[in-house]
């Protein structure tokens, strides 16, 4: 209730006066950093063992501690990465272990439960090729750390199961089918699958050596897209490991928490406090 009093004179002081409620204040967001979250992040670095891979081997050996030390500081990390072959190494380079010896020896992996293949099984190169049966089995059976972010960087430059067909398109239904179980795969397991795409020869005509291209790229990319990975191609040059490296490790940062607060007006204020009893 608003009342009036009389000023000098006998004037109401309110005349003309528009009384105004107080207005329901306005929400206020408070983004919470909290204490730094140093994230566990497992990175798993499969290549193609085939020869055609050999180069990017060789670069990325070259310059992955300067990249790793580097990308660290720029998003810190308690990072742990794993070096693999499929079905064979490469000598005076990272990649000294192979897929199947990794998980049958370090991570106890039951050997009759992977997926990938032997050389008796295929071709020595298809069984280097087989880069989708190698993403089932690391995120399947790779001893990765408790609450770590699962990471797989796959790098090669062929279709990923055994390697080219003889389609128009380099690659054939075995190799989308191979595609879309490691992307079933990674899904259930939790694991952020990267590709690079190496450079290869697939045709000494222009045209069909572009399209094969293409078709292969564009099975890399689905397969990073559809499991929150990140692509990249060979005009990225693997010599900028460094920047693909801090794409993944600060993409395993944990964003921080946001709080939206509501405040009551000042009439609901009063009207609660008409409930409560004072103190006598």
């Amino acid at each position: 209730m608003a009342s009036a009093h009389r000023g000098n004179g006998g004037e109401l002081s309110c005349q003309g006066r528009k009384l105004e409620f107080p207005k329901l204040a306005e929400a206020t967001t408070v983004v919470e950093e909290g204490q730094t979250v140093i994230p566990t992040v497992d990175l798993v670095v499969v290549i193609d063992a085939s020869g055609s891979m050999r180069d990017e081997a060789d670069t990325l050996s070259k310059v992955v501690n300067t990249a790793i030390d580097s990308a660290k500081t720029k998003c810190p990390s308690n990072l742990r990465t794993t070096y693999l072959g499929i079905e064979g190494t490469f000598s005076k380079t990272v990649f000294t272990t192979t897929v199947r010896n990794y998980l049958t020896q370090t991570a106890k992996a039951d050997a009759s439960l992977l997926k990938g293949r032997t050389a008796p099984q295929v071709t020595d190169d298809q069984s280097k090729e087989d880069a989708g049966r190698a993403i089932e089995d690391i995120a399947t059976h790779f001893d990765w750390r408790p609450g770590a972010v699962r990471n797989i960087m796959f790098l090669g430059d062929e279709p990923l199961e055994g390697g080219l067909s003889l389609s128009a398109t380099g690659q054939d239904q075995e190799d989308i089918e191979a595609a879309n179980r490691a992307i079933e795969v990674a899904k259930q397991t939790g694991t952020r699958v990267h590709t690079y795409m190496g450079t290869g020869k697939y045709s000494s005509d222009a045209t069909k050596h572009e399209r094969v291209r293409k078709a292969i790229e564009g099975e890399y990319a689905r397969v990073a897209r559809e499991t929150n990975g990140q692509f990249f191609a060979s005009q990225d040059n693997l010599s900028a490991f460094q920047a693909m490296l801090e794409k993944v490790i600060c993409g395993s940062k944990t964003d921080p928490r946001v709080t939206t607060t509501e405040f009551c007006c000042c009439q609901e204020y009063v009207e609660q406090g008409e409930h409560t009893t004072a103190p006598q």
